[in-house]
């Protein structure tokens, strides 16, 4: 199948509904009853009355954040068929735009600012029970080509549908079974994969290449089968089950561990109030992320790269870190202007995350910093990444 690039539609949120409104709220139902007892409770004081499952298909009524019209196409990833797990993850990081994987480390990077208000933390955990669980639909890392498979026109018993719509909702409604009784016959008795609680970004990019296996089997198999039955749904509902509950519990880990890890006295309004970072970041933006070992790729462009400061450098009117190994051997240049300077100290054997161009000179990568704004320390929101708007 032809490469093609995921195609950005404003507004496309309204007309994706992956799992079907009944298929979200089972990955909220499951989450919820995964959730620490703290995160359940700091869940509950930011979305009142709603649960997850109450708020997990609020995505789908948005055409893109209110707070960042900028956001479009969330739910999605276009990728080939055929690619290795290497190739996967660089085309990946190397597609243009926003896509599912950016918007997934957007909201986790809301989520875990301790400059979020009560309102954008709200948003982030309303936007992550929707995306964990579109991550986790197969036919939502699939082709835009055939419009993630709706133009596989298919039968079901008997009845039109396509391959999208089948993976949506038909083969989960083909046998109703009511919230309850699917979380208690399924949730914690159906295998997950073993790092399910791992929730590192890398751990995102296995969620999306477990969805592109499964897409490009079921791409396969839509080729000689058109005609589906009772056959076709034996064979794979054990696959769309284990796909919900999976994304509950992903979903559940992420949430414990982003809302517990500065806690919730960290979060609210009169700790923000009194207390700041060396330069908490004013504005959003949407980026994927790279490891700094691969910042060379990215010359000349505006990035976030996060890495450890092994030494620095004072001259007469900048200070240079160097970030990613020991000079000479630094991977980059970080150069620090004015104010910027009298952080130097403080940065120095420290992991962390600075926004600026890449600027390619001779052998050399550099990066110019003439506001703390640029700087932060720690792994950033990305948790020790690089990222490319």
């Amino acid at each position: 199948m032809k490469y093609v690039l995921l195609v950005v539609l404003v507004g496309l949120a309204a007309t994706l509904t992956s799992w079907g409104t009944l298929g979200h709220r089972l990955v909220g139902l499951v989450a919820q009853s995964h959730l620490d007892a703290d995160a359940n409770t700091y869940v509950a004081n930011l979305l009142g009355s709603q649960t997850l499952a109450d708020v997990s298909t609020y995505a789908d009524q948005q055409s893109s954040p209110p707070a960042y019209p900028d956001l479009a196409n969330k739910h999605l990833l276009s990728l080939p068929d055929g690619l290795s797990r290497q190739a996967f993850n660089d085309m990946l990081m190397k597609q243009p735009g926003n896509n599912i994987y950016t918007s997934i480390l957007f909201y986790k990077r809301m989520l875990l600012s301790e400059t979020s208000s009560d309102a954008e933390l709200a948003e982030a955990i309303k936007w992550l029970t929707h995306l964990v669980a579109d991550a986790h639909q197969p036919m939502h890392i699939a082709q835009a080509n055939d419009d993630y498979g709706r133009q596989v026109k298919l039968r079901f018993n008997g009845k039109r549908t396509n391959l999208h719509q089948l993976w949506d909702s038909t083969l989960l409604a083909a046998q109703p079974i009511n919230d309850a009784a699917f979380v208690q016959t399924y949730s914690g008795h159906i295998p997950v994969p073993q790092r399910v609680f791992d929730q590192t970004d890398e751990e995102v990019l296995d969620w999306l290449w477990e969805s592109y296996q499964i897409s490009t089997r079921l791409y396969t198999e839509s080729i000689t089968q058109r005609q589906l039955d009772e056959h076709y749904y034996n064979t794979h509902i054990p696959t769309v089950r284990s796909r919900i509950v999976t994304a509950g519990m992903r979903l559940a880990a992420m949430l414990n561990e982003c809302l517990l890890q500065t806690g919730y006295g960290k979060q609210n309004e009169f700790y923000r109030s009194h207390h700041t970072r060396l330069s908490p970041p004013n504005t959003y933006r949407a980026y994927f992320e790279v490891p700094v070992k691969k910042v060379a790729g990215f010359a000349g462009t505006t990035v976030y790269v996060v890495g450890k400061v092994y030494s620095y450098r004072d001259a007469d009117s900048t200070t240079t870190l160097y970030l990613g190994a020991k000079y000479p051997q630094q991977l980059l240049n970080v150069v620090l202007h004015g104010k910027a300077r009298l952080w130097a100290t403080r940065l120095n054997r420290k992991t962390i995350c600075v926004k600026g161009d890449i600027i390619k000179d001779a052998q050399q990568l550099s990066l110019s910093v003439s506001d703390t704004t640029q700087l932060e320390i720690g792994h950033g929101f990305y948790n020790g990444k690089v990222g490319l708007r």
